[in-house]
């Protein structure tokens, strides 16, 4: 599917996640590198951060997502992914998960 280590480490919601993406960032990785179907290492960290039931997990990905955010990262374009509408079903189901959770 053409993740890299960024991708895994901003879904992950180990503790040491947001450290391990520092450590990638400071050694000038791209924030922006995308997977086979154009999702960014923003698009797994946001998804899980709502979509995990575990809280310290969803918290660290969040962390990771504001790291990649300092560095540039960024959203992906859903229209320019090739997966768009798959894409914007699984937001929309973890946004739900979320709300249900009572966060916003």
């Amino acid at each position: 599917d053409g993740k890299n280590a960024m991708h895994y480490a901003a879904r992950s919601g180990e503790p040491s996640s947001p450290d391990m993406l520092m450590l990638m960032l400071q050694a000038n990785l791209d924030p922006n590198q995308a997977d086979n179907y154009g999702g960014l290492p923003v698009d797994e960290a946001e998804y899980w951060a709502a979509r995990d039931g575990v809280r310290e997990k969803r918290e660290a990905c969040l962390r990771s997502r504001n790291i990649l955010a300092q560095y540039g990262g960024r959203r992906c374009v859903p229209s320019e992914r090739t997966d768009a509408e798959a894409f914007l079903k699984r937001q929309e189901r973890a946004r739900d998960e979320a709300y249900r959770r009572g966060e916003r």
